[in-house]
């Protein structure tokens, strides 16, 4: 027996002998997936797949499919084929064991032809309902062509050039849901290294692949060879150390598969390793209590799926009294903000933290501020505006404290509100600009464009509130903003503002306040503010941007007009100019219409349905024109579903105000569904928006299950494009849930709720909207995605039921990712000071992305608020305005703005035969041109005032007509009369019986004549030329008695005759 312990014991030396790296080896596991095809039958769905549709059909459906033999790149017989000839997406789904390490997925992929917006490959955890990876075929940005992408939140990173038809392609990617990233192959090359999960995985593990089909534009994918695996568990690399007095600190990198990591130590070569500390969830470990001057040796390994890793290489390293000390930041930026103060820095090489310090003076004393600071950037808040704080930075780590950087100074700057109310007269040939003065502003920029095109021009700085523009030319649009400053910083730009300047002509002004709405089928109706001094109105309309105006409606003595017998689906431009005895006013803003197909909808039995909801069913599905859905007045508690295939629909109540058409249900989370389960949140909507290109308009979406049920969502909305004006959505909790990675538009509406009753990960602008708490809570929970942007509230207001104070906060993060913005936002007392919360779990702090600008009201102020919320800069405030943020890859734009046509019909310049016209004036019409007898007419040549105005001439022996037709279809006719100097009588005595010349000079001027005609006829030049100058004289001693055109034309004759 004795010999058996002793033959034991030596096999326990010998393998104590053997090297570490040696004790274990990767396991050689199966594949969790490991699909090839080829033992499946044809034309039959892979049954360990999940499909959609679901039952499938013969255009859209998973099978087994022969690989195509015009295909490259594959030997196999057989691949598993998506096929979608349009219509609805194709998807097929498989779930494996859920792994929480490291996994590797191959596969061969191909597609007969470009599958564009396909996501053809995804990864995702257990429920599918979320995604750490997503291949797509999509655009990359400013590309024209579909190719292999990444989806970034949003944006498409590209991976390669794009794929060719019929060719194989194959994919290898490595996952690790411990870093959540990814690393993607395309045919053993490295495309994307790295790449951030898009959803947050810290409690999921990968278990499922995904694909599908574009749906509506169809295109088939064939997929083999697909194998998904648990990656082998490597040993960390990269293992350092330094030391510290008594103790030593260890670093290494992220091991493949690994979940934790173990450390090692032994303190001669030659013994046994002691695990010092297992399960580390980090990458670093601090070992105390050491013996200075002795030497320790350290070995990490990984712990994975399946068991640890291999033993690395080990290091050696010795404790010291005399340590040396990390090196001393360097690069410290800064961001001055509102109150607070940004800072950030290069990281020092093995530093565990930073201290930072802050003085009111150069070169101190300093205060420490923070010594526990583990990242490379800190906010300091609570800072008086305009103060200058001096500020300096040291790193530490187990060694000790490094000497301080250099100091940096700082001065916290007081956000401007940008101007409101901002006002623009016109007048002749000038514009008088006003506005409200600015909290801070010392002075105000002008800016000006000619064009509701292209960017605004500095024209002027004011310290004054008034401004007048001059020198500009009548009836030409010209667009206004006006931007707040000091000498720290400025405010966002106003709204713009247009205008034309007018001459005081007795012309009406132009029609404002136009709005335009489908009434009928085919029909569009305008109705605008009446004008002062109108007699009548003209509705002019084009079919086309580059085709003319033409009218419609004349003589319209009411300012309301229908245009009827128009083609749906088909958008009109409209103008509308005012009418009196002296003449044709400018032309109104420019709207446009969309004739449509109108639905009614009323209560008792007069309209199309009386169900809101039957009016919905009956649109066609997937229908590319809009449909107006009109809704009486009246209260319609119906619990409404639009689908997503029911696009392009509008509902629009038509009562007075939003107030007077409600559609209204009372589910909450708790109610008991027909399964005999509760419906849950998502379900508790009263309507449900889930397609596409919806607008609602002039209503009120209420969920009144009352404030001591459950949640109970109003509004859900998760179509993409969507726009809400002048709507009420009116509940307690989780009153619109505005989510599914889309954009949405509010304007001018009105949202109440207490409890998160704005919540979800859609892109969502509120836009001059009321905002109201009606009870303690939350004003947002924002689950946004990481790179999305989620929910601003631009020029918006915050208010509360009477009596609330410091009750409601302005959000929470759903999601770690939560994305909310208020820019120039009034906030009542009811927010309380720190403005934010980080729903109970401090990790928040770092990812949620919180921020404000220029905000205003009793809580608008910024110096209580939490240092991990952000006052914006001027330009990061800028990125969020509503036309950035809501354009997306189409570039979609809903903020309606104001564009005006050019009303100028005047001309610039006027020649004959390359000479400008004598005495020309463009705002006189009418021209007499006296030529020499016998000569032959001039060539005329004319040029308008605006570039976008057509001039046409046509003559008709001696009488010429120039015409110009203004951008509006304003008209202005100039007409020259050519005459010669044989004519002088004829035109004198034309000029007196017109009324042009009056008595007494009619008479004195006809004697003159006479005479000079006698001395002409006898050849007396001398004297006939001395009767021409008494001509000319008597014209200019009494010009009260004859017209300017008249003294024009009759003195070119004179000066003619007297050079003869």
């Amino acid at each position: 027996m004795k010999k058996i312990w002793l033959c034991l014991l030596v096999f326990v030396l010998v393998l104590s002998s053997i090297p570490f790296t040696a004790w274990a080896t990767p396991s050689q596991d199966p594949p969790f997936i490991d699909d090839h095809f080829e033992d499946l039958d044809l034309n039959k769905a892979p049954e360990d797949y999940q499909i959609g549709p679901d039952p499938q059909n013969d255009i859209n459906k998973v099978m087994v499919a022969e690989v195509p033999p015009t295909s490259i790149g594959n030997d196999s017989e057989k691949a598993m084929k998506l096929h979608d000839e349009g219509g609805t997406n194709v998807t097929a789904q498989k779930v494996f064991q859920q792994q929480n390490g490291t996994i590797t997925t191959e596969f061969d992929f191909m597609q007969p032809r470009m599958a564009g917006t396909s996501k053809f490959f995804q990864l995702k955890n257990a429920e599918g309902n979320k995604t750490a990876l997503s291949l797509e075929l999509r655009k990359p940005a400013g590309e024209e062509e579909y190719t292999f992408v990444y989806s970034d939140n949003g944006a498409y990173v590209k991976l390669t050039d794009p794929p060719i038809d019929h060719q194989w392609y194959h994919f290898k990617i490595i996952a690790n849901t411990v870093t959540s990233t990814v690393d993607i192959y395309i045919d053993g090359e490295l495309v994307a290294e790295e790449v951030a999960f898009l959803d947050d995985f810290s409690e999921d593990g990968i278990a499922r692949i995904a694909s599908a089909t574009p749906g509506s534009g169809g295109g088939h994918l064939y997929f083999d060879n697909i194998k998904v695996y648990p990656a082998p568990t490597t040993a960390p690399e990269g293992l350092r150390a330094i030391s510290g007095n008594e103790k030593v600190q260890l670093f290494w990198e992220v091991g493949d598969g690994a979940l934790s990591y173990n450390v090692k130590r032994r303190e001669a070569s030659g013994e046994a390793f002691v695990t010092i500390a297992s399960d580390i969830n980090d990458t670093t470990y601090v070992d105390t209590e050491l013996v200075n001057g002795t030497t320790y040796y350290y070995v990490v390994t990984s712990n994975g799926e399946k068991g640890e890793s291999e033993f690395p290489e080990e290091i050696e390293v010795t404790p010291t009294d005399t340590p040396e000390l990390p090196g001393t930041p360097e690069n410290i930026t800064s961001v001055a903000r509102d109150t607070q103060v940004n800072l950030q820095w290069e990281p020092v090489e093995n530093a565990n933290s930073y201290v930072l310090r802050r003085a009111t003076k150069p070169s101190g004393p300093y205060q420490v501020i923070n010594e526990k600071i583990t990242k490379t950037s800190y906010t300091d808040t609570g800072l008086v505006n305009g103060r200058t704080y001096y500020y300096v930075l040291s790193a530490k780590h187990i060694g000790g404290e490094s000497l301080p950087s250099e100091e940096l100074a700082v001065t916290p700057i007081n956000s401007l509100s940008m101007p409101v109310d901002v006002t623009a007269k016109e007048k002749d040939r000038s514009v008088a600009l006003s506005w409200e003065a600015v909290e801070g502003a010392t002075v105000y920029e002008v800016k000006r464009k000619d064009s509701d095109q292209g960017t605004f021009q500095l024209l002027k700085t004011v310290k004054g509130t008034t401004y007048e523009d001059k020198e500009l030319v009548n009836g030409k649009p010209y667009y206004y903003v006006i931007t707040a400053k000091n000498k720290a910083t400025q405010s966002l730009e106003s709204q713009a503002i247009a205008v034309k300047p007018k001459a005081d002509d007795g012309k009406p002004n132009m029609p404002k306040q136009v709005n335009i709405h489908n009434i009928e089928d085919g029909e569009l109706q305008l109705n605008w503010q009446a004008v002062e001094n109108a007699d009548y109105y003209i509705v002019k309309r084009r079919d086309a941007s580059d085709q003319p105006y033409t009218i419609v409606g004349e003589e319209l003595t009411e300012p309301v007009f229908t245009d009827k017998s128009l083609q749906n689906g088909k958008e009109y431009d409209y103008v509308i100019h005012a009418v009196n005895e002296s003449g044709i006013g400018y032309s109104s803003i420019q709207v446009k219409g969309t004739a449509a197909e109108v639905i009614k909808v009323a209560k008792d039995g007069s309209g199309d349905y009386q169900t809101v909801q039957a009016a919905i069913d009956a649109v066609p599905d997937h229908n590319r024109s809009r449909i107006v859905i009109q809704i009486g007045a009246g209260v319609y508690r119906e619990k409404i579903k639009i689908p997503n295939k029911k696009t392009n629909i509008s509902l629009i109540g038509q009562g007075n105000g939003p107030e007077d058409t409600i559609l209204i249900y009372d589910d909450n989370a708790k109610t008991i569904g027909p399964d005999g389960e509760e419906i849950g949140t998502s379900d508790s909507y009263s309507v449900l928006v889930q397609a596409d290109d919806f607008i609602a308009e002039n209503l009120t979406i209420e969920n009144d299950s009352g404030n001591d049920t459950a949640q109970a969502v109003a509004l859900s909305a998760r179509g993409d494009r969507q726009i809400y004006r002048n709507v009420r959505l009116i509940g307690w909790q989780d009153t619109l849930l505005a989510t599914d990675d889309v954009r949405q538009y509010y304007v001018d509406s009105y949202i109440s709720g207490d409890v998160d009753f704005i919540f979800g990960d859609a892109t969502a602008v509120f836009d001059h909207s009321i905002i109201h708490s009606r009870d303690a809570g939350y004003v947002t929970a924002a689950s946004t995605k990481k790179t999305n942007i989620g929910y601003v509230f631009y020029n918006s207001k915050l208010t509360a039921e009477e009596g609330m104070i410091d009750s409601v906060e302005l959000g929470r993060p759903w999601r770690p990712y939560s994305n909310v913005v208020y820019i120039q936002t009034w906030m009542g007392e009811h927010i309380k000071p720190h403005g934010w919360n980080n729903w109970g779990n401090s990790e928040n702090e770092s990812t949620a992305r919180y921020g404000e600008f220029a905000n205003s009201g009793p809580s608008g102020e910024a110096m209580e608020r939490y240092s991990w919320t952000k006052q914006l800069t001027l330009e990061e405030a800028m990125a969020y305005m509503p036309e950035k943020v809501l354009a997306g890859d189409d570039n979609w734009n809903p903020v309606e703005k104001e564009i005006l046509l050019d009303s100028n019909a005047i001309l610039s310049s006027l020649t004959l035969d390359g000479k400008s016209l004598e005495n020309f004036d463009p705002n006189q019409k009418e021209y007499v041109v006296t030529l020499p007898a016998n000569e032959d007419l001039p060539a005329i040549a004319a040029e308008a005032m605006s570039e976008k105005s057509i001039v046409t001439i046509s003559q008709e022996g001696t009488e010429a007509k120039i015409e110009v037709t203004a951008e509006d279809g304003l008209k202005q006719i100039y007409h020259i009369q050519f005459v010669t100097t044989d004519d002088f009588g004829i035109v004198l005595e034309e000029l007196i019986s017109s009324g042009e010349i009056r008595h007494p000079l009619a008479k004195q001027l006809t004697n003159a004549y006479k005479l000079y005609q006698y001395h002409d006829e006898k050849g007396a030049e001398q004297q006939a030329t001395k009767f021409l100058q008494k001509f000319k004289a008597q014209m200019e001693k009494k010009p009260a008695l004859i017209s300017d055109q008249a003294y024009q034309t009759l003195k070119q004759i004179i000066l003619k005759l007297i050079q003869k």
